[in-house]
């Protein structure tokens, strides 16, 4: 491992292979139609658990609010990194598409949804060692017996509070869903 080379290249400028030239050069050849999104909703819709039961409203919530909804479960790695790093603002449910984290710049603001019964620390742990704005919000679980796997619903009032406390741009512009 490197040290870092500037704050303000986050995590990208502690790990050799992953130099921000190296990022910046995967967003801007990795796929010619690649979307260009500033403000991403990671989803997980493809995953076995962990499903937010309220999915379609929040989905609108977001796409309302100018974020494109993405799901990164059949992208290369070079497209998830290219997204990551383009973006500058990230809502997310806790899952293992975050890790893609690791790609932003700092200072990308990140909010992570999450089921009350999961602790969320390992990506509080990575955004801050990437120097990403950074919290998390946990909302009730539909069966908390499945502990860190249940799905959950979110307060679509709590997301507005989340937007308006955190300093979210609340802009209503085009976007879509990407996979």
């Amino acid at each position: 491992m490197s040290s870092a080379k500037s704050d303000k290249q986050g995590i990208v400028g502690y790990v050799e292979h992953f130099e921000p030239t190296t990022i910046e050069g995967w967003a801007i050849r990795a796929d010619n139609t690649l979307v260009r999104a500033d403000r991403l909703f990671v989803t997980q819709a493809d995953a076995a658990t962990r499903h937010l039961k309220n999915h379609e409203r929040a989905s609108c919530f977001f796409r309302d609010r100018g974020y494109t909804e993405v799901v990164v479960g059949s992208m290369s790695q070079v497209r998830q990194a290219a997204l990551f790093y383009q973006a500058t603002e990230i809502v997310g449910i806790a899952c293992a598409a975050l890790t893609n984290l690791i790609y932003c710049r700092a200072g990308t603001k990140i909010a992570v949804l999450t089921p009350a019964s999961m602790p969320a620390l390992y990506f509080w742990d990575l955004a801050e060692h990437a120097a990403l704005d950074f919290p998390i919000e946990y909302f009730p679980t539909v069966d908390p017996s499945w502990g860190i796997h249940s799905d959950f619903m979110v307060d679509l009032d709590a997301l507005e509070s989340l937007i308006a406390r955190e300093g979210y741009v609340r802009d209503t512009g085009k976007a879509e869903v990407f996979r």
